[in-house]
């Protein structure tokens, strides 16, 4: 009788996976998949002008942001990691995974209208019955209101509750832009992953090193027994022994010099 179930991550597929697959029926990011998919991006596409290399689909890249946001996620380098590890982003973005500098760069270029299409996505989010989008709550009987209505309080309310959405995105973009400008400074040159490299290659630098050190102590323990027995033996002299000890030296001195005036040459 097995105890485990069978468990290999080499185990080969008979048909190649779809991201469909990995994101549940009811996971938020299919919610905000269809509500872009519906909601009128003509503002957005407008600032588009064609020319140069094809730009990532702006539609795509609004699914992330209001994903990511919804999330309580900032930072356009947390974004970018999201989109290469997390079967929620990746399904958004069709496996394409633009860099934290063209996520910012969207953020800014398209500040003034994205919280517009926020309002419009949220408004479409509370016709399906639905009163918050991550951790972004929003009152859905005020939005389902018609902006025509005859009750001023109701129209008012209307007005009111999109003015805050509005503000509310305004606000998640100005704290991506800060968490951005800091990063930026933390990580002047790059996403941040750099860093994990050059300390993985010092930890192997520093491996290396104690492991020379330690062969070359052993070497020179054994290059002294050695020594130190043939005189004990009498089969040496011990002025042979250590005028062979000395010419070993300048001989090992040479082939450092050596050794440092060719790395300093090319």
């Amino acid at each position: 009788m097995k105890i485990f179930r069978e468990y290999s991550q080499c185990q080969g597929l008979l048909l190649p996976p779809s991201l469909d697959e990995f994101v549940p029926e009811d996971h938020e990011a299919r919610i905000i998949n269809e509500v872009v998919d519906a909601v009128d991006l003509s503002p957005l596409l407008a600032k588009y002008e064609g020319g140069g290399a094809p730009a990532y689909h702006p539609a795509m890249m609004l699914k992330v942001i209001i994903y990511a946001y919804s999330r309580d996620i900032y930072s356009s380098r947390s974004i970018a990691q999201g989109l290469k590890t997390d079967t929620a982003f990746m399904f958004l973005s069709g496996l394409q995974s633009p860099d934290f500098r063209t996520l910012c760069l969207f953020r800014a270029e398209h500040a003034d209208v994205l919280p517009n299409l926020f309002v419009e996505v949220v408004r479409l989010c509370a016709s399906l019955g639905m009163v918050g989008l991550g951790h972004i709550a929003f009152d859905g009987t005020k939005l389902k209101a018609n902006a025509s209505v005859r009750q001023t309080r109701n129209r008012d309310g209307l007005e009111k509750e999109i003015e805050r959405i509005k503000e509310q995105m305004r606000q998640m973009i100005q704290a991506s832009a800060n968490v951005d400008d800091l990063e930026d400074l933390i990580y002047p040159d790059g996403d941040g992953s750099e860093i994990a490299v050059e300390l993985r290659k010092k930890e192997y630098r520093l491996k290396k090193k104690w492991l020379s050190g330690l062969i070359l102590t052993i070497l020179l323990i054994l290059i002294l027994f050695v020594g130190t027995s043939r005189i004990y033996l009498g089969v040496h002299w011990s002025s042979d022994v250590i005028g062979g000890y000395l010419f070993g030296a300048v001989i090992v001195w040479l082939l450092i010099w050596l050794d440092r005036f060719a790395r300093s040459s090319f």
